[in-house]
């Protein structure tokens, strides 16, 4: 069985002012912790019944290729809307100890590393994801 992993560092590519106590700093990583049960439901929420077969395993490489894509598709149909991606922020901020504005400022390229790292607190999504 695999090790869970209690938490996650990411090294920020582009790093970010931020300001706490009027005093100004730069983040240059973020540190992902292991959702709690109030992260998961919230997620559960946002994703749908789909996002949760992805997160437990019940979708599975072997999968038709078609019901990989439907499940995408309902995925994005689900989570593409700015309630469900303020949301996701949220969820992310939370994990990281972070304010949701902070997480709402990260590059691009940040964000892909940090949604890579969500996917390594849970082992069967990983076969899952695409291969980078």
């Amino acid at each position: 069985m695999a090790t869970l992993k209690k938490t996650i560092d990411i090294e920020l590519q582009m790093p970010i002012e931020t300001e706490a106590d009027g005093q100004k700093t730069e983040l240059t990583r973020l540190t992902l912790h292991r959702p709690t049960l109030k992260q998961a439901k919230d997620l559960a929420a946002i994703g749908g019944k789909e996002l949760v077969k992805v997160i437990t395993g019940e979708m599975r490489r072997g999968d038709s290729e078609l019901d990989i894509e439907r499940a995408i598709e309902q995925m994005a149909d689900t989570l593409l809307n700015k309630d469900s991606l303020d949301g996701l922020t949220q969820v992310l901020a939370e994990m990281a100890c972070q304010k949701a504005e902070v997480i709402d400022r990260l590059d691009w390229l940040d964000i892909v590393a940090v949604l890579k790292a969500f996917a390594d607190f849970f082992p069967k999504l990983r076969p899952a994801a695409p291969a980078a």
